[in-house]
């Protein structure tokens, strides 16, 4: 699916009221030719909502196989800090 179509469904939902995307702009769109966010905050944070599961999953499946590969871990704490500012290659993950 190409992002446009994305931010076409988006915006759609927003009009039929669905909350979490009303701070959506509806100006926004995507760069011609631009891969991911081009540039755009408001894209960034779009792809990272639209994709969260997969973020969510893809960090799980790596703390599980941490466990797996390591018995004797008992007591595992992770701290994630992150930003939402992406979308120009300044946004943050440790």
């Amino acid at each position: 699916m190409q992002i446009s179509d994305v931010i076409a469904d988006i915006l759609k939902a927003k009009k039929e009221g669905v909350e979490c995307w009303q701070w959506f702009d509806e100006g926004i769109n995507q760069v011609s030719g631009a891969k991911g966010a081009g540039g755009v905050r408001q894209i960034g944070r779009m792809l990272l909502a639209n994709n969260i599961g997969k973020v969510v999953s893809s960090v799980d499946g790596k703390i599980s196989s941490l466990i797996t590969d390591n018995p004797d871990i008992n007591n595992l704490l992770i701290y994630v800090f992150s930003g939402i500012s992406g979308g120009t290659g300044a946004g943050t993950f440790l």
